[in-house]
């Protein structure tokens, strides 16, 4: 189910990392609202459009961003319609894997954003969407974070995306660009990666055995797949000229991992009795949860799940 977002209809999007857990999403949801749209990975294409969707609205480019930029605009030029949008996240997104390789880091996360601010510069695309994180605001405020927080390059990941939203407002500045980058809280869903904390409950949950994970004290801001493509529509449609945003997109309410954790258990009729922690005790009081007001008062999104409140349901979690 899609929300009553506007349509897209002439729109023309370009979306690189289209083949990503997010980025597969964001496809599906474009398409369903009317966009044309054109992903760009260098992993295969893995799902196929909305049954109800036109085959000639989509089409996919095989490779580094760096090497088919040439490709990848002639798709956009062979559409009537002038390119509207580039949504940008592709990019390495394990925190990790950046720590234990800083340079493959620069170049997949920072130098990456620069070849997709050119090609918006060079191909007159006024409109450029970023996903960064709520990790720069670190996990010691004690209250919901605002963009107005200090943030701050506390690993190689969180310094790889401050440096490109540094990048992207000197773009914006200098080239009339209208950009927006939107700071996600922990985004959790069907096909969530198994790096994930989501990812790990989900596979566990599937093969029936115990649900261990390393600490279930951590408050975080689980937000589902879904919300996070309602709000990255939201923010494209409300952009009002040129100019950077900063926007959190998040849920704005907390949940520990043990409460993630029981939430997926109760969706697959799960035992509770299975989940446990590998830590003895908590290391220490760990909490991030992103204050979204500003995103609601810009342009009325609001979230439509929450895993403890008023919103839908979260029984589809683990489909």
């Amino acid at each position: 189910m899609i929300s009553a977002i506007e349509s897209l209809e002439g729109y023309k999007i370009l979306v690189t990392g289209s083949s990503g857990f997010i980025g597969r999403a964001l496809v599906k949801g474009l398409l369903e609202r009317g966009a044309s749209v054109v992903g760009v990975d260098l992993r295969p294409c893995s799902e196929p459009m909305p049954g109800t969707v036109p085959e000639a609205a989509y089409r996919f480019v095989h490779g580094p961003f760096s090497g088919v930029e040439g490709e990848a605009a002639r798709a956009l030029g062979r559409s009537p319609r002038r390119p509207a949008a580039v949504f940008h996240m592709a990019g390495m997104v394990n925190t990790r894997s950046c720590n234990m390789d800083p340079q493959r880091a620069f170049e997949t996360n920072v130098a990456l954003t620069m070849t997709a601010l050119e090609f918006c510069r060079r191909n007159n695309v006024e409109r450029f969407v970023f996903p960064s994180t709520g990790l720069v605001y670190g996990d010691g405020l004690g209250r919901p974070a605002t963009e107005g927080d200090p943030a701050v390059a506390r690993d190689v990941y969180t310094a790889t995306k401050l440096a490109s939203e540094q990048m992207i407002r000197g773009y914006a500045s200098s080239y009339g660009l209208a950009a927006v980058t939107a700071r996600l809280s922990n985004v959790y869903g069907p096909g969530s990666p198994p790096d994930t904390v989501a990812g790990a409950i989900l596979k566990q949950v599937r093969e029936g055995g115990d649900v261990v994970l390393r600490d279930l004290s951590p408050v975080r801001d689980f937000i589902r797949i879904d919300d996070v493509v309602d709000g990255l529509v939201a923010l494209l449609v409300s952009m009002d000229g040129p100019g950077c945003r900063i926007v959190n997109l998040s849920t704005g309410v907390g949940t520990s991992v043990r409460g993630l954790a029981e939430s997926m258990c109760r969706a697959a009729s799960v035992p509770l009795k299975r989940i446990r922690s590998a830590a003895s005790q908590p290391r220490r009081i760990s909490s991030l949860v992103l204050d979204n007001s500003l995103l609601v008062q810009r342009t009325g999104w609001r979230p439509r799940y929450l895993l403890n409140g008023d919103a839908q349901s979260t029984t589809e979690m683990c489909c």
